[in-house]
């Protein structure tokens, strides 16, 4: 049997196009990789720069001791924080006096050098990758293209092909009536039934390089993958 023949099941250019450039294991890979030196950068960053931080705490106090006299002005009298050690943990038991406490800590790293150094490394990797994604990108184009244009290229073969073979049909037919009449030879009939199977070798011929082509396509679109229900996302490596 002739092999299955289902032009424009391949969708548009500009389809496979974005099939590919969404589907890639090779381009998700990198632009996982953007992204974790996107983190690296960031924690970085943070390395080299001055931090300040707002500190508070809160405190109970237990406030007892020996008690004194007071003297200010018209006031005269006993401080009211007197007795020992046990007054003051029963002090501390009600709660009576906070110790609130506020501040900022300024921190500066330094002699940072290295961090620095490694900032910069960072941000080298992240621009390598991203020239890396953009040729990647026209690499997976390029290839989509080529595939798309050969699946054109052999639709026409298999159409002319079929064409051909339709016509060697018809001779043949024509010949072998003529022949059943007199007014042919076997000889004539023998090289029409040769022409005719050399244009069905080509029919088929053509028809197994549009399926080839049509595979290349499927996967320069990663779409075998999506064919067997694989699922790839950019934190997926390969």
């Amino acid at each position: 049997d002739a092999p299955l023949f289902d032009p424009g099941k391949e969708g548009t250019l500009d389809q496979a196009l974005q099939a590919a450039l969404s589907q890639r294991p090779d381009l998700l890979g990198k632009k996982k990789e953007l992204d974790n030196r996107n983190i690296e950068v960031k924690y970085n960053e943070n390395q080299i720069y001055p931090t300040l931080d707002l500190v508070s705490s809160l405190g109970l106090n237990g406030i007892s001791g020996e008690a004194i006299n007071i003297t200010s002005g018209t006031v005269q009298g006993l401080s009211k924080f007197g007795g020992g050690y046990d007054k003051a943990l029963s002090e501390l038991t009600t709660g009576k006096y906070h110790l609130w406490q506020f501040g900022l800590n300024l921190s500066y790293p330094l002699g940072n050098r290295a961090a620095k150094s490694k900032l910069t490394s960072k941000r080298l990797e992240i621009a390598q990758l991203l020239l890396d994604i953009k040729d990647l990108e026209r690499t997976i184009t390029l290839e989509v293209r080529e595939a798309y244009r050969q699946i054109k290229t052999d639709i026409k073969r298999v159409h002319a092909a079929r064409i051909a073979r339709e016509f060697a049909e018809e001779k043949l037919n024509a010949e072998e009536k003529k022949f059943e009449v007199g007014l042919s030879t076997s000889f004539n009939v023998l090289e029409f039934q040769e022409d005719l199977a050399e244009e069905q070798s080509n029919e088929i011929k053509a028809t197994i390089d549009y399926k080839k082509s049509k595979n290349r396509l499927r996967q320069v679109k990663a779409q075998t993958l999506a064919d067997n229900n694989i699922q790839l996302t950019e934190g997926d490596e390969t």
